[in-house]
């Protein structure tokens, strides 16, 4: 049976030979570094986790744990606005949904056991501007990058499970690449990301989801893998594509190229420059399925 114990202002639950920090009881106790020991002074059982909400709103800039956490649970340093510096165990297993959101923590290099990281995760933290992610990673949750700084992002092959709006709002991207476990890339996934312009998608890719690539203002290319037969409504909305391949086998959100009387409700695929005009609205590329189309916009199917 765990039994809870408060040392020098953190809580711990104790169970057997290992302890997970529970809360803290005052954040005066510490500066500017919250230390976490590596086991329970007084007890010796090994902290191993860091609980849901233990340290949620903390007002310390760094933070160092042990080398034996195994994972961090949800909202567990979620709202400490200060927090900037952390260490991220060799052994850990999973991050918890919302961990560190709202936080300034600036670097994130995930280690090589990693497996998942929560929904939210990182959502919101404004100050991130370097996320490595592990080979051996499974799953990214839906908005776990949401509103980050991050340039460059690299899904590992590893990922076979990406939610939605992983990466949308992150307006400095500029070069991103889908590994090969992703065949369907999840709606909103880079929605507003406004500097990505290199973008490199996996041949086993079959689907785009919705809102995609949205306001994604200096994409300007994108090779489609062959096998995509689904593209959802608006993946290309406000982007600035002058070159695209819309590969033969889709068959949706596909319209004729300047065809009178087109219905004003039907969904866009992609907007472009020099594309034909749609309901008065802003340019538009679409395209009827079949082969050697011409979509206007330097765009071909």
């Amino acid at each position: 049976e765990s039994v809870p114990v408060t040392e020098d202002c953190i809580t711990y639950e104790i169970s057997g030979a290992t302890a997970t920090v529970i809360g803290f009881t005052n954040d005066g106790c510490f500066t500017t570094t919250l230390t976490i020991p590596a086991s329970v002074p007084d007890d010796g059982a090994n902290v191993t986790a860091i609980g849901v909400g233990a340290f949620e709103d903390i007002g310390v800039t760094t933070v160092v744990m042990p080398d034996g956490v195994t994972s961090i649970g949800d909202d567990a340093f979620r709202g400490a606005t200060s927090l900037a510096n952390i260490n991220f165990p060799s052994v850990l297993d999973s991050i918890g949904a919302s961990a560190f959101r709202d936080t300034a923590v600036t670097t994130f290099v995930a280690p090589a056991t990693l497996t998942s990281i929560g929904d939210s995760a990182f959502n919101n933290v404004t100050a991130l501007t370097t996320a490595t992610l592990n080979s051996g990673l499974l799953s990214i949750g839906s908005e776990a990058f949401w509103n980050t700084r991050i340039t460059t992002v690299a899904v590992p092959d590893s990922v076979v499970s990406l939610g939605d709006g992983g990466f949308q709002q992150t307006a400095e991207l500029t070069s991103a690449t889908i590994g090969t476990g992703i065949t369907s890339l999840p709606v909103v996934t880079f929605d507003g990301a406004g500097q990505l312009h290199n973008v490199s998608l996996p041949a086993a890719m079959t689907s785009i989801g919705g809102y995609a690539f949205r306001d994604n203002t200096s994409l300007q290319a994108l090779n489609l893998p062959s096998g995509v037969t689904s593209i959802g409504d608006g993946a290309f909305a406000n982007t600035s594509l002058v070159s695209m391949t819309i590969p033969a086998g889709v068959t949706t959100n596909l319209q004729l190229v300047g065809a009178a009387g087109v219905a004003a409700d039907r969904p866009r695929i992609c907007d472009a420059p020099g594309g034909h005009s749609y309901g008065g609205e802003r340019p538009a590329v679409e395209a009827l399925p079949g082969a050697g189309h011409d979509l206007g916009g330097g765009l071909t199917e």
